[in-house]
């Protein structure tokens, strides 16, 4: 039972340090699904490995370096729950309580302007923007047809620090590293994504496909050596097309368009990147603790100063010379004085007209080069002196989490700001727990006859629910009939007299599309579920962004309900459905 375990998956946990101060990380399992055999197989020899999973402990990646440890939970104390909208929960009471569910989950964060010791506090996630909007796993929209991005395709413009700018695929840009970032490779805090203004470097093997714009004499010159360290600045970030995995495609007026199932294809670039459109309403509740984003500085902001900076540059015997400050450095880890650099102009020379780098033309150059430029890793920019302004566009990293949350619960009352710190999530249900707003049938009848609860007696396992008939679409309403469902009597049944609809599985954050009822001109008919209503209809908001109401029989669920899981094959068998519905996986 899940009752037996303090932290979950994706939990924010913190300890206090030896030194002063808090220490945060990141749960990634605790041992609920540890098996006995494990267990006993943990110990080897008389003596435990320390990063094996144990009864009663979790696994913890700490901010911001990632390294991960399993200790006992009790070492630790909850500091934010992750939670979406959808999400069953209760109060942490130690009582049987009633269950609810999350309507709309706000979160808020302390973050770090990247490369700064300032932080923003309080910031809300409504905010921030994602570095990449069109992001692998995310799902979108493209005409009629809805799919899921597979891999994002872009390039970078880097300005190196003598003037020199080039032009690098984002595959090759991953073989180059953040300046003074300590992160391990692979781990929980590792990123993968650039954004404008972040501090690179890396071999000039790396670049040995850029596409130079400009390129100064002494840059020329540097290529012929790969192991040439470069220093660089990502000026431009640009999108330059996709690989979607089409899924399926949502009804259409158009019955040429009805016709052609033929999917678009998979790489998507150019002017259509321009027509998508991106089905994800809940991304700013995924917030966590090292995730980066861009924001623009508010003149109402709070920014403090971080007392000890997160990133320090280590200590060197000597100033960088001026060829070092240009970011061309040498691969021989010697140092040296500024009279090391004696061939290689560094643009003190007044016959030079320009401050930009460039080697001296006699005969021996090459070698002089290669011999003698024994450059030193160059400081990182004093944090303090960076100064940001109110309109100022900035990399921000999430510090710290706080989550909030609207809760429906089986009652039927509606409770708002409850911390999330203080919910217990419930990751197993019966299959008699029901929430306001589900679609349920009578366990011993079927037919075209569904119920809607409107409220829930927990603890007397019985449920209010409100009955409807089903129309017929086949009806034309020019004849007169009603495109709505009937309402029939409302009852008290008992909670194991019901079961779920089979087809009418709605919750937040569904991908829907519509197949019935279209209206006149509606050219967007896939969208997400944002809540279930008592009266029988499901709030949608679709992909042109617009909300409005459907019936449950005029929507078409498709995918899971977790993105993350990548599942996208049709869930249920609607009979209306099938009449539209296109699958081409």
């Amino acid at each position: 039972m899940s009752a037996a375990y303090k932290f979950f998956e994706e939990d924010a946990v913190y300890r206090k340090k030896r030194k002063g101060g808090f220490e945060y990380g990141i749960v990634l399992e605790n041992s609920e699904y540890l098996s006995s055999d494990e267990e006993e197989d943990s110990a080897v020899g008389g003596f435990s490995f320390e990063n094996v999973m144990k009864r009663g402990h979790i696994r913890v990646a700490w901010y911001p370096i990632g390294n991960e440890e399993v200790l006992p939970e009790s070492k630790v104390k909850l500091a934010d729950r992750s939670l979406m909208p959808g999400d069953v929960v209760k109060k942490i009471s130690g009582k049987e309580t009633q269950l609810g569910y999350c309507r709309n989950v706000n979160v808020t964060a302390d973050v770090q302007i990247i490369g700064t010791n300032k932080i923003v506090k309080n910031v809300t996630s409504q905010d921030l923007v994602p570095l990449l909007v069109l992001a692998p796993e995310t799902v979108v929209v493209f005409g009629p047809w809805i799919g899921i991005i597979k891999h994002t395709h872009v390039d970078l413009i880097l300005r190196c620090r003598d003037g020199s700018r080039c032009r690098l695929s984002g595959e090759a840009a991953f073989d180059l590293e953040e300046v003074d970032d300590k992160r391990e490779d692979d781990g929980e805090f590792s990123f993968t994504e650039f954004y404008v203004g972040q501090q690179l470097w890396g071999r000039m093997r790396s670049f040995q496909n850029a596409e130079w714009l400009f390129t100064t004499t002494e840059m020329a010159a540097a290529k012929s050596f790969e192991n040439i360290r470069l220093h660089v600045t990502c000026e431009e970030v640009n999108t330059l097309g996709l690989s979607v995995h089409w899924q399926c495609r949502s009804f259409s007026n158009d019955e040429r368009e009805l016709k052609d199932i033929t999917p678009p294809s998979d790489v998507v670039k150019g002017e259509d990147l321009d027509s998508l459109k991106i089905l994800d309403n809940f991304e700013a509740s995924r917030l966590q603790i090292g995730d980066r984003n861009y924001y623009v500085i508010k003149d109402t902001d709070v920014i403090e100063q971080q007392s000890k900076p997160r990133k320090v540059a280590k200590k060197q015997n000597k100033e960088p010379s001026d060829c070092a400050r240009n970011g061309i450095e040498s691969a021989d880890k010697d140092t040296s004085s500024d009279a090391d650099c004696k061939e290689v102009n560094c643009g003190k020379n007044t016959e030079s007209r320009s401050a930009n780098l460039h080697v001296s033309s006699r005969p021996s150059n090459k070698q002089k080069f290669q011999r003698q430029s024994k450059f030193r890793h160059s400081k990182a920019p004093k944090q303090e002196n960076v100064k940001v302004k109110a309109g100022d566009k900035v990399c921000v990293e999430a510090l710290i989490t706080y989550s909030s949350t609207q809760l429906k619960w089986q009652n039927n009352t509606i409770e708002d700001g409850v911390s999330s710190a203080s919910l217990y999530p419930i990751l197993h249900l019966d299959d008699h727990e029901y929430f306001p707003g589900d679609f349920v049938t009578n366990a011993k009848e079927s037919g075209n006859v569904y119920g809607v609860v409107r409220s829930v007696d927990h603890h007397g396992r019985t449920a209010i629910v409100q009955w409807f008939k089903t129309y017929d679409p086949s009806i034309p309403l020019s004849s007169g009939a009603s495109h709505e469902p009937e309402r029939l009597q409302e009852e008290v049944v008992s909670a194991y007299d019901l079961r779920d609809h089979p087809d009418f599985r709605f919750r937040p954050g569904s991908f829907v599309i519509r197949i019935s009822n279209i209206p006149d001109g509606s050219v967007c008919n896939a969208g997400q579920v944002l809540d279930c209503q008592q009266s029988s209809q499901v709030l949608i908001r679709w992909a042109d962004n617009h909300i409005s109401t459907c019936w449950p029989q005029d929507i078409y669920k498709f995918g899971s309900d977790d993105v993350s899981k990548n599942v996208f094959a049709p869930l249920g068998g609607s009979c209306y459905a099938f009449n539209f519905f296109l699958n081409t996986s």
